[in-house]
C-alpha cells in the first residue's frame, strides 16, 4: 500500500495504478516499493547458487532500500556468516596457504544507481509533455478593415459621411472629416471592436470646426443623397421629432416644404450635452 505525493490519495494498492483523487500515474511508486523484495529475492537465489559476491551486492541494496526489513538482515547476516566459516584459501608459489581477501564495496555504490534511476523514472511520470500549443491563424488586417467599413456603411450616423478605411503594413488608418466629435467616437467604437490585436490609426478623423454661440455649438453639414429633417434630427439628438431644431437655425436656407437638397449645407445646433 502507498500514498499519493499529493497527500490525499491514501493506502492504494498495487493493483490500482493510478491515485482516485488527483489520476497521478503511481505505477513508479509501486514499483519502487517493490524493488527491495525483488533484491532479497535475487540474493537469496544467487546465494543458493554459490554466487556468493553478487549475492552480498543483491542482498546490500534491499538492506538499504528497506532498512526495517528483518528478512534483508537476516539473509545478509546469515551470507557474511557463511562466508566467513567457508572462507577458501589460495596457495602461492612456494606452497604456502594464504586467505582470499575480500575487497568491500561501499554499499553506497550499489545503491546510488538505483535511486537516481527510480527518480528518473518518477519525475518523468510527474512532468509528461503536453501537445504543443496550436498558434492561432492571424487575420489579415486587410479582413479588418472590410468589415469596419461594413459596419460604417450599416451605420444611419455614419454612412452617408465619406468615411476612407485603409489597410497599410498591417495596420487600419481611418480618415475623414466629421461635423460633432460623436461621429469620430463612434468611428473609433467601432473601429476597436472588430479590429482584434490590430493597430488603429484615426489621425486622419477631422471634426469639422463649429462655431459657439450661447454655450450652443454650429456644425455645418452637407446634405448627402437621402438626407431629410427628421433623419438628421434621429442621427444628431437620437430622435426624429425634433426636426424643427435644425429649421430654427437655419432660417432662411430650409425650403416652405422642409426638404434638403444635395450638397446644401445647413447648421447643426448641438449643446455641450448634446456633444
Amino acid at each position: 500500500m502507498i500514498d499519493c505525493p499529493c497527500g490525499f490519495g491514501k493506502n492504494i494498492g498495487a493493483e490500482q495504478e493510478n491515485c482516485p483523487v488527483c489520476g497521478t500515474d503511481l505505477k513508479p511508486l509501486h514499483r519502487l516499493q517493490a524493488l527491495p523484495g525483488a533484491y532479497l529475492e535475487k540474493g537469496i537465489r544467487l546465494k543458493n547458487e554459490g554466487k556468493i559476491q553478487e549475492a552480498r551486492e543483491a542482498l546490500s541494496v534491499a538492506a538499504a532500500l528497506a532498512p526495517k526489513s528483518k528478512e534483508a538482515r537476516e539473509a545478509l547476516k546469515n551470507l557474511d556468516s557463511a562466508g566467513s566459516a567457508d572462507s577458501t584459501s589460495n596457495t602461492n608459489s612456494t606452497g604456502e596457504i594464504q586467505p582470499i581477501q575480500k575487497t568491500k564495496i561501499p554499499v553506497w555504490l550499489y545503491i546510488l544507481p538505483v535511486i537516481t534511476l527510480i527518480i528518473g523514472i518518477f519525475i518523468s511520470s510527474l512532468f509528461r509533455p503536453g501537445e504543443p500549443v496550436k498558434e492561432k491563424p492571424k487575420v489579415q488586417a486587410s479582413v479588418f478593415a472590410q468589415k469596419i467599413k461594413e459596419s460604417i456603411d450599416s451605420s444611419a450616423s455614419l454612412k452617408n459621411l465619406p468615411i476612407q478605411v485603409e489597410e497599410k503594413s498591417g495596420s487600419i488608418t481611418l480618415s475623414a472629416k466629421v461635423p460633432t466629435p460623436i461621429h469620430r467616437e463612434l468611428i473609433d467604437e467601432i473601429a476597436r471592436h472588430h479590429a482584434v490585436d490590430v493597430p488603429i490609426d484615426l489621425g486622419g478623423i477631422e471634426v469639422l470646426p463649429a462655431v459657439e454661440k450661447d454655450g450652443t455649438y454650429y456644425f455645418a453639414y452637407k446634405v448627402q443623397e437621402g438626407d431629410t429633417l427628421a433623419l438628421l434630427a434621429k442621427r444628431f439628438y437620437g430622435n426624429s421629432l425634433v426636426w424643427q431644431k435644425i429649421v430654427d437655425a437655419n432660417t432662411g436656407k430650409i425650403k416652405k416644404d422642409f426638404t434638403l437638397s444635395i450638397g446644401q449645407v445647413v447648421s447643426i445646433p448641438l449643446t455641450r450635452s448634446e456633444k
